[in-house]
């Protein structure tokens, strides 16, 4: 039966990919397999899916190992080719960031030892292995290992290697271990633990996809590879936390860091540097360029930030608005929706009851005080409002009333 079975997976094997195949080089497990994947001697690409397997069957040629051997055989050129080593002993090791309360990495980490996960790797020369490994304790992820990290970044504390990659049952991804590496939130004085800098108050620790193996719809995130950039921001890891439970379709760039998302938040793009936000509302279907250091706070969807928008307070709904140039240092108390911020808007205090809406802010506006009482046609209405700066370089808000175009001055 064990020579049929290895028949078959050779004449699958040479028939998709047209390589010769010796069954020699498959590694050995001997118990029932289902939903697994086999690895051949073709440069870990001849990969199959086995769904189901009931005998037991020997696959030849592998070898169980600890770390510290692996370590010691992969760099003394002493692997051998074809073979499938069975590191059992690995577990993601991290120094766990925190942080002061004026944002910046303390300097004291603590070191972090996840679960022990049974990695599979193959030996492609001496001295080098596929980038693409066998997670036998996690069977249906797809996993990159990196076995040159030997200490960690912070303490230097010994480490196994790390997964350089891991996209996981739900098609979740990240360049690093997900299933096991936590972040620090502190409490924000309300009990909600959102806050990423120390606040001196209690802390917990969250993964990234807070929901993700507990029952949420946590699925088809695609985050950036941060890890390669994160030194030019002085930490390891990318620190963003989902904690809501319908987190579907969103992209990252790599420099996507220090993140806190507290509701839904699906079919998002996050396109440049998106970093020490908080979303404390549903977040939807929105494309995000330069943001930062920015507080949502409502309901926040159909939005395009493109240009660069930092320092802001939006404490209400904020929908299908389109941010396309400099907008920084506002606050936004009320509704915000329908409004196209084009100019430069900085420095600006928006206090108001009710909506903000079908707005366009097409030129400078800086440092200015809106509020209903002073420009009630402002707000709550929904015809087209301009506010626009003149060549004296006066700022006005423009609209038209059915018969005459009213201009008002903002002092």
């Amino acid at each position: 039966m064990r020579n049929l079975i290895l028949g078959f997976l050779v004449f699958i094997t040479t028939f998709l990919k047209g390589q010769s195949v010796d069954p020699e080089t498959f590694p050995t497990v001997t118990s029932g397999l289902g939903s697994k994947y086999l690895y051949t001697n073709t440069g870990g690409e001849g990969k199959i899916s086995i769904k189901t397997l009931m005998d037991s069957v020997d696959i030849l040629d592998t070898a169980t190992i600890t770390y510290a051997d692996f370590y010691t055989a992969i760099t003394g050129g002493n692997l051998v080719v074809g073979k499938t080593y069975i590191i059992m002993d690995f577990q993601t090791v991290y120094d766990q960031m925190d942080f002061d309360n004026t944002g910046a990495l303390k300097p004291t980490l603590v070191t972090k030892t996840g679960a022990t996960e049974q990695i599979w790797v193959l030996a492609l020369s001496n001295n080098q292995i596929a980038s693409q490994a066998y997670s036998a304790t996690y069977p249906n992820d797809k996993i990159q290992y990196d076995w040159t990290y030997n200490t960690t970044l912070v303490n230097s504390s010994p480490a196994k290697g790390r997964i350089s990659e891991r996209i996981d049952e739900n098609n979740n991804r990240t360049d690093y271990d997900h299933r096991e590496i936590k972040f620090i939130r502190y409490d924000d004085g309300a009990g909600n633990f959102t806050q990423i800098n120390d606040s001196g108050r209690t802390s917990q620790e969250f993964l990234t996809f807070v929901q993700n193996f507990t029952g949420g719809v946590v699925k088809d995130n695609w985050l950036g590879d941060f890890y390669s950039v994160g030194a030019l921001v002085g930490q390891e890891y990318a620190n963003n936390v989902f904690h809501g439970g319908f987190i579907i379709s969103n992209n990252t760039s790599a420099l996507f860091y220090n993140n806190n998302f507290s509701g839904e938040v699906n079919n998002n793009t996050f396109n440049g540097s998106v970093y020490t936000n908080t979303f404390s509302g549903d977040v939807y279907n929105n494309t995000f360029g330069y943001v930062n250091n920015n507080t949502f706070s409502g309901e926040v969807y159909n939005n395009t930030f493109s240009g660069y928008v930092n320092n802001n307070t939006f404490s209400g709904y904020v929908n299908n608005n389109t941010f396309s140039g400099e907008v920084y240092n506002n606050t936004f108390s009320g509704n915000v929706s329908h409004n196209t911020f084009s100019g430069n808007v900085n420095t600006s205090t928006f206090t108001y009851t009710g909506n903000l809406q079908y707005v366009t802010i097409a030129d400078v506006l800086q440092s200015k005080t809106i509020d209903d009482v002073t420009y009630p046609f402002l707000f709550n209405t929904d015809y087209k409002k301009e506010i626009l700066q003149a060549s004296n370089g006066s700022n006005y808000i423009r609209y038209f009333d059915g018969t005459n175009d009213v201009n008002t001055l903002i002092p």
